[in-house]
């Protein structure tokens, strides 16, 4: 049926579609500028920047309001409203799967700290900045034609009819629309479980949190990496412990070390925290019994080495050695304040990942003439760079084993887990 009054007239329809066609076509072109410069100068122009985000608030909200709209009535016009409401709102979601690509080739670090950072995106991806071309080039182009349709009713371009509605048509578009959010919903959600999977390791499956062991092997030499957990089932421990005790391999630990005892305040709270899950912690139970053809070899920093921030952000992630309390509130305030700093928070992850991994690198090489089995149990976060970096050296992978790390729906009767085969 035609619609010629109700709660809103055409005209006043065509006003908010003018409007928001236009701040979308706007977005589009500064976006196009914006990558264009990026992508040949390498550095961005801040008051560019800055416009696009607030402008992207400002298009979030009027895509919201334009969906519902054009959901309702129906006209040629209406339909490319409809569209690039649908692209602006699932965009973020769509680049998803890109934005993760990325992470295969950059340190981890890196991607942590600045995966929202527009510049750092589009220098290190050629998947992303295709991706982000063909988004705002196809916002434009819609946008254009629609502003076309409303602005110019000319038979050639637009067939003049008032807004309808359809029930049927209603249907149509809804079901289109839920379509397209529940297939951006589910880009968003597997993008992080694929980065945990992929870069660290660490998977879901059957309720279950599992640590993927992965070998790699140049000639006879093979390195193992194993995704560990400050806390875990004490199971999981117990079957490396099982697995290795009797293997000619060498261990090279983690565990930044406090020689001068005078730097660190207190121990992690890994303790009560594994207390609170009824979980085991890992220095509990990953022993190996004194009788075992391991050679271990401590390939980690000592506290000293480490920058006065990451010394404070350490000691506030520390409980007092005889108390089973966690961490207050005031160090978790503090904790708040420290990482919301950007050059202070850098410094951490700097120091926490890529400069104990340079060591565990340094380590490395010097064992690979030295021994034919060597694995690093070090803390997932670290296997991604890790990885990266004895694929370049010329090991590649040829084996995984699945360990389960924790039952993560048994709570306090958590049963200990055995190893997948």
């Amino acid at each position: 049926m035609c619609l010629k009054g109700g709660l809103m007239s055409n005209k006043s329809r065509d006003r908010i579609f003018i409007f928001y066609l236009y701040a979308a076509a706007l977005n589009a072109i500064l976006c196009l500028i914006d990558g264009l410069w990026v992508s040949s100068s390498q550095t961005q122009i801040s008051l560019l920047s800055n416009s696009l985000a607030t402008m992207g608030h400002l298009l979030f909200a009027l895509s919201l309001g334009t969906l519902f709209i054009s959901l309702i009535y129906q006209s040629k016009r209406s339909n490319y409203v409809l569209a690039l409401s649908l692209l602006l709102l699932s965009g973020p979601f769509i680049s998803t799967p890109f934005i993760y690509s990325i992470a295969r080739h950059v340190k981890f670090f890196d991607f942590i700290t600045q995966m929202n950072n527009f510049n750092f995106l589009m220098n290190s991806g050629y998947a992303f900045k295709t991706y982000f071309f063909i988004i705002n080039i196809l916002q434009l182009s819609i946008a254009g034609l629609a502003i076309l349709f409303i602005k110019h009713d000319v038979t050639r371009f637009y067939e003049l009819r008032d807004y309808s509605i359809s029930n049927k048509r209603i249907l149509l578009n809804g079901t289109f629309v839920a379509s397209v959010f529940v297939c951006s919903f589910v880009a968003y959600i597997i993008g992080p479980l694929y980065l945990l999977h992929a870069g660290l390791g660490i998977s879901y499956d059957q309720g279950n949190i599992i640590s993927v062991e992965k070998t790699f092997s140049r000639n006879d030499v093979k390195i193992v990496l194993l995704p560990m957990a400050h806390i875990g089932d004490a199971s999981f421990y117990q079957s490396i412990v099982s697995d290795y005790s009797s293997q000619q391999a060498v261990f090279l630990l983690e565990g930044v070390k406090d020689q001068k005892g005078l730097i660190i305040k207190g121990d992690l709270f890994y303790s009560s925290l594994a207390k609170t899950l009824g979980m085991a912690e890992q220095k509990g139970q990953f022993k190996f019994p004194k009788k075992t053809t391991i050679r271990f070899v401590w390939a980690d920093v000592d506290v000293s080495e480490l920058s006065q921030q990451t010394i404070d952000f350490i000691n506030l992630l520390s409980v007092d050695k005889n108390s089973d309390k966690g961490i207050g509130l005031e160090h978790l305030g503090q904790i708040s304040q420290m990482m919301a700093k950007e050059e202070t928070s850098k410094i951490i992850f700097s120091d926490i990942l890529n400069f104990r991994n340079e060591r565990l690198l340094t380590k490395l090489n010097e064992e690979l003439t030295k021994s034919k089995l060597i694995v690093i149990p070090w803390g997932a976060a670290h296997m991604h760079d890790i990885e990266m970096q004895i694929k370049k050296i010329g090991f590649e992978p040829t084996l995984e084993v699945k360990r389960i790390l924790t039952q993560v729906w048994r709570g306090n009767d958590r049963v200990p887990a055995s190893k997948i085969q």
